[in-house]
């Protein structure tokens, strides 16, 4: 029987080389099966185009906040970006996202879940973008019910018992010109998790930055290049 693999990645912000090279990547390995862990969009210079590749790559995807900040706005997570004071770069981010992408997009994310469960070799992962509510920090997922939990949302990998932090695309721990994903092969009994960097034009990014019209360019350059931790 043909080893089942399975592509992870999250937090690709509409940046496009990274999303592209991971996802080069991804085919060249024979991986179909490519799921995100949400916040495709946001913040980045290419949301059309992002939203493209996952298209043309069958990618599923969770919900992230920073597609409900462009398509449903930012009133369900007030709070979160209140304690972050974040709300006018959230609505303005926001905003600027909805007005790139294709109303197709647009109702395509509508249609996310916030979880996505899967069962592999007999253990059970449960992927989403973040595993507490970001207003009030409550659990949404049950680690207890999961042999692992997959979050993204902070852009940093992290490990906590069961639950696993995966680095952003092209933020945070790969603000440096190496694009982060895992790949999940299953076993008989379980799996075994790699994590895979590959190289994409960091310039190129920098370039599509500078030559947008995106509302925080300078604030997101710094975010990337710096690999500072941003309010979310």
């Amino acid at each position: 029987m043909k080893e089942r693999k399975i592509a992870i990645f999250t937090d690709a912000h509409s940046l496009y080389e990274p999303t592209l090279a991971i996802l080069k990547d991804i085919k060249k390995e024979g991986i179909k099966e490519i799921y995100s862990l949400g916040d495709n969009i946001g913040i980045g210079p290419k949301p059309k185009e992002v939203m493209d590749l996952l298209e043309e790559y069958n990618v599923k995807s969770v919900l992230g906040n920073h597609e409900i900040y462009a398509v449903e706005g930012i009133e369900s997570l007030y709070q979160h970006l209140v304690e972050k004071n974040a709300v006018r770069e959230a609505q303005r981010n926001g905003d600027w996202t909805y007005n790139k992408i294709t109303e197709e997009q647009q109702e395509r994310i509508r249609l996310y879940p916030k979880t996505i469960k899967l069962k592999v070799g007999g253990k059970k992962i449960v992927l989403c973008h973040s595993i507490k509510d970001l207003n009030n920090g409550r659990l949404i997922v049950n680690p207890n019910e999961f042999d692992l939990v997959l979050q993204g949302h902070i852009h940093f990998k992290k490990e906590e018992g069961n639950i696993k932090t995966l680095s952003g695309v092209g933020i945070g721990d790969a603000g440096n010109g190496k694009a982060i994903y895992i790949v999940i092969v299953e076993k008989e009994n379980g799996y075994i998790i790699e994590e895979k960097e590959v190289e994409y034009n960091i310039d190129k990014v920098r370039q599509n930055i500078d030559n947008s019209d995106l509302c925080e360019k300078d604030k997101f350059k710094a975010y990337h290049f710096a690999k500072v931790r941003m309010n979310k």
